[in-house]
C-alpha cells in the first residue's frame, strides 16, 4: 500500500509540467542572472574601469634640487640634514603618488593613467574619456617638502582633482586613494625622521586586491553563492506543490476512499514525506550537477555535500507533509497560496537566498541560521569553502530537527483529519 501511495504522489506531480519548470528551470536562470550581474560585488575584482589623466606643470627634479640647496643653508646638525637628504631621495611626492600608488598591480587592474600635457588640459576636460584629472601645479613638490621637513607654514600649491560627474565611481575612487596616500605620506615622513634606513620599507598604499575571509577560508564567487541561495529557496516550493495535490485529493473525494481503505494517517502522510524527500533530492542533485557542468563549481568534500543534501531533503519532506495536513485540517487552498507567496519569500530572505543577511545585522543572521533553508545555505557555503563535515553539525541538527518537528505535527493533525 505504501508504494502505491508513493507512486500516486509521483504521478500527480509529473502531470503538472509547470511545476517542473518552476523548480528546475527558474532557479538555474536566476543563478545565471544574479551570478553574472552581481559578480563584481562579491568577487575580488573591481566592477569598473577608470582612466585618470595626469598633468604635471612643474619640474619635480628641479624643485627637489632647489629644496636641497635651501636645506643645506639651514642651521641644522649635519646628521639631521643627512637624514632629510636620504628621505627626500626616497620620497618624491609626485613620483610616489604616481608610481607607488597608481602603478601598483592591484590598482592598475581598474585604473589606467594617462599623461596629459599642460596645453592639452582643456581638451581633456571636454573629453568624456577621463573619470578624473589630477593637476599638479608648479611648485607642488617644493611646497610639500617645505611643509613636511622644515615645518614652514607656507601656502602649498594645491593638487587639483577635476572629477567627471558622469563617471562618479571612478572619480570618487581616485579621491579616496589620494586621501589614503596623504595619510601614509605623513606617516612615512615621520618614520623617516626617526629611522631613515627603515623608512623605505613602509608601503605607501596597502593591497587593494584579494579578498580573504577572517579564518582564511576560500572566498566565494557570486555564482557559487547564488547557486546555493536559489536552490535553497526553490526547494521550498515543493511543499506547496505537494500540499496542493493533497487538497485536490480531498476535493475529489480521493482522500475519503483512502480512509475507507483503512489506510492509516501516518502511512498516508509518510508517503507525502517520502515524495517530498525524493523530489527535493532529485531537484538539488540535478541543479548542482548543471551548475558544476556549466560553471565549474565543484564540491571539495562530496560526502559532506551529499549529507547536507539528504538533510535538506528530509526537512523539505517534513514541511510538505505538515503543510498537507494543515490544508486538510483547514479544508482551504488558501494555506497553499500563503505559504508559496508569503512564507517562502520570508524564509528566503531570512535564510540569505537574496544576499548575506549578516550585511544587515548579526541578529538577523542568527535568526536565519535556525530556519531550514538558512541552515542549509550556511552548511553548503561552509563546505564549499573547505570546512569539514564536523564543522556543520549544528546546521545538520537544525535540518533534522525540522523534519522531526514537522512530522510530529503531521501525526497530531492527521489523526484529527481521519476522525473528521
Amino acid at each position: 500500500m505504501f508504494f502505491a501511495l508513493l507512486k500516486k504522489q509521483f504521478i500527480q506531480f509529473i502531470r503538472r509540467p509547470q511545476e517542473l519548470i518552476i523548480l528546475l528551470l527558474m532557479p538555474f536562470v536566476l543563478i545565471v542572472i544574479l551570478g553574472f550581474s552581481l559578480g563584481s560585488i562579491m568577487s575580488d575584482k573591481p566592477g569598473f574601469e577608470a582612466t585618470v589623466g595626469v598633468v604635471v606643470k612643474g619640474d619635480e627634479e628641479e624643485e627637489i634640487e632647489r629644496f636641497k640647496k635651501e636645506l643645506a643653508l639651514q642651521s641644522l646638525p649635519e646628521e639631521a640634514k643627512k637624514q632629510v637628504f636620504t628621505t627626500v631621495d626616497h620620497m618624491k611626492p609626485i613620483e610616489f603618488l604616481l608610481q607607488n600608488t597608481f602603478q601598483q598591480k592591484e590598482v592598475t587592474q581598474f585604473i589606467k593613467m594617462k599623461q596629459i600635457s599642460d596645453t592639452g588640459l582643456e581638451k581633456a576636460k571636454r573629453s568624456n574619456e577621463y573619470s578624473a584629472i589630477m593637476v599638479f601645479p608648479e611648485g607642488f613638490s617644493y611646497g610639500v617638502l617645505q611643509n613636511q621637513f622644515l615645518k614652514r607654514n607656507i601656502e602649498n600649491p594645491p593638487l587639483t582633482i577635476i572629477q567627471n560627474e558622469d563617471k562618479s565611481i571612478g572619480a570618487d575612487t581616485v579621491t579616496s586613494i589620494i586621501e589614503a596616500y596623504q595619510q601614509k605620506l605623513s606617516l612615512y615622513t615621520y618614520a623617516s625622521q626617526v629611522n631613515p634606513e627603515k623608512a623605505g620599507n613602509i608601503e605607501i598604499v596597502g593591497s587593494l586586491g584579494e579578498k580573504e575571509t577572517a579564518n582564511k577560508e576560500k572566498p566565494l564567487s557570486a555564482l557559487a553563492y547564488y547557486a546555493i541561495g536559489m536552490s535553497m529557496m526553490f526547494v521550498l516550493y515543493l511543499a506547496p506543490s505537494l500540499a496542493k495535490n493533497a487538497y485536490v485529493e480531498k476535493e475529489a473525494h480521493s482522500l475519503s476512499r483512502i480512509i475507507l481503505a483503512n489506510v492509516s494517517p501516518t502511512l498516508y502522510y509518510f508517503s507525502i514525506f517520502c515524495t517530498g524527500f525524493l523530489l527535493a533530492l532529485c531537484q538539488l542533485l540535478i541543479l548542482y550537477s548543471l551548475v558544476a557542468i556549466c560553471f565549474g563549481i565543484i564540491w571539495p568534500n562530496l560526502l559532506a555535500f551529499l549529507t547536507i543534501t539528504v538533510a535538506v531533503s528530509m526537512a523539505v519532506g517534513g514541511i510538505s507533509a505538515c503543510l498537507s495536513s494543515v490544508v486538510h485540517r483547514c479544508n482551504s487552498e488558501d494555506m497553499v497560496s500563503i505559504f508559496r507567496n508569503v512564507v517562502v519569500t520570508i524564509l528566503a530572505f531570512l535564510g540569505g537566498s537574496f544576499f548575506p543577511t549578516e550585511q544587515l545585522s548579526s541578529q538577523l543572521a542568527k535568526i536565519g541560521e535556525i530556519v531550514p533553508n538558512g541552515a542549509g545555505t550556511q552548511a553548503y557555503l561552509r563546505v564549499l569553502q573547505g570546512e569539514s563535515i564536523l564543522n556543520i553539525s549544528g546546521e545538520l541538527f537544525t535540518l533534522l530537527m525540522t523534519a522531526v518537528v514537522m512530522f510530529s505535527t503531521v501525526w497530531l493533525l492527521g489523526r484529527k483529519v481521519w476522525k473528521s
